[in-house]
């Protein structure tokens, strides 16, 4: 939906190129780029940690995943998290 949007605003700025000269879309364009900078800055967490505390509920005790990282207590172990086959989303609690 955001990359139909974004589109659409070029092809609009585009548009009002063939109007009013080139340098129309370059001030459009840049002015959009500026505000999706502004709202990535306001949006985007300002702590965004690499290594993350998180729980496997159901994994089995000898699973070789409990050696990665640190800090196994029961269910819950920290190492650098990435989206994979037994991470498949972002843990939600901290």
């Amino acid at each position: 939906m955001i990359a139909l949007i974004g589109t659409g605003l070029a092809t609009v700025a585009l548009g009002l190129g063939l109007t009013f000269g080139l340098s129309a879309p370059f001030v459009i364009l840049a002015c959009i780029a500026g505000a999706a900078l502004v709202t990535a800055f306001l949006v985007w967490p300002a702590s965004d940690p690499e290594v993350l505390e998180h729980q496997h509920r159901g994994l089995p005790e000898h699973d070789p995943h409990w050696a990665e990282g640190s800090d196994h207590f029961g269910h819950r172990h920290t190492h650098a998290f990435v989206i994979d086959k037994l991470h498949p989303e972002w843990p939600r609690e901290p």
